[in-house]
């Protein structure tokens, strides 16, 4: 199952998203980084050993909602969205 993990560079959200792909799902993660760092998804990669997808979603003051409503669904439009800002 695909699953748009939101926060997903956060405590929680990198502890979610490892038992998320341990369980054989494929996580997409959106974050800000207000409260993380992308360093926190490359280790995330390293204990999974695969590649996270992962979209900053630079819009101050929207909340997920906001998110799965204009795209969670279609990571094309979810690019689109989030501006082309795919983490690396």
């Amino acid at each position: 199952m695909n699953i748009l993990l939101t926060g997903g560079a956060g405590f929680i959200g990198t502890h979610t998203c490892v038992e998320l792909v341990a369980a054989g799902h494929d996580v997409i993660v959106v974050d800000n980084y207000v409260n993380s760092q992308p360093e926190a998804l490359r280790r995330v990669e390293e204990l999974c050993g695969r590649k996270i997808p992962a979209y900053t979603f630079p819009y101050a003051g929207h909340h997920a909602a906001d998110l799965c409503e204009h795209g969670g669904g279609d990571e094309c439009r979810l690019r689109r969205l989030c501006r082309g800002q795919k983490k690396e």
